[in-house]
């Protein structure tokens, strides 16, 4: 199955119900190939990885999705708990498009690719360094710092 940012426009509660639909594909067989530019759905794929990595409760795929915990759906997630995801970044390279493998979504990774998810996570990084260097400079000058 082919999905093309199938949570395009949907509010985060619509985006979970979509990926709650993908692990059911996936549970009925079908391999799943999906195009975002979701940081929602990447945070889930992270916290996928992660939960694979440390054999964490399969559940806990719901508690990542606010689903409720049914005998099915619980079912469903320890079925596909342990299937693999792969996440590629595409980037031009001159006249070309080259992809890159950042499926660690690791962020203390050295590639910038990779620690910014491609792109998606790097300008909510930058928005928060800004507003850190903005606060801490309105506390230098107000005084109003925290010692």
């Amino acid at each position: 199955v082919i999905l093309e940012e199938p949570e395009a426009g949907l509010h985060p509660q619509a985006i979970s119900g979509v990926l709650l639909a993908l692990l059911e594909l996936l549970d009925r067989g079908y391999k799943v190939v999906l195009s975002t530019h979701s940081t929602h759905v990447l945070d889930f794929i992270w916290g996928w990885n992660v939960l694979r990595s440390v054999s964490g409760d399969p559940c806990l795929l719901l508690d990542m999705l606010d689903a409720p915990k049914t005998h099915a759906l619980g079912e469903i997630a320890k079925r596909v708990a342990g299937a693999s995801t792969r996440v590629y970044y595409f980037e031009r390279d001159g006249e070309q498009v080259a992809t890159r493998d950042i499926s660690s979504l690791d962020p203390g990774a050295e590639a910038v690719q990779e620690w910014g998810w491609g792109g998606l996570a790097e300008f909510s990084g930058r928005v928060s360094d800004v507003v850190s260097a903005m606060v801490q400079q309105y506390e230098q000058e107000s005084g109003n710092g925290v010692a």
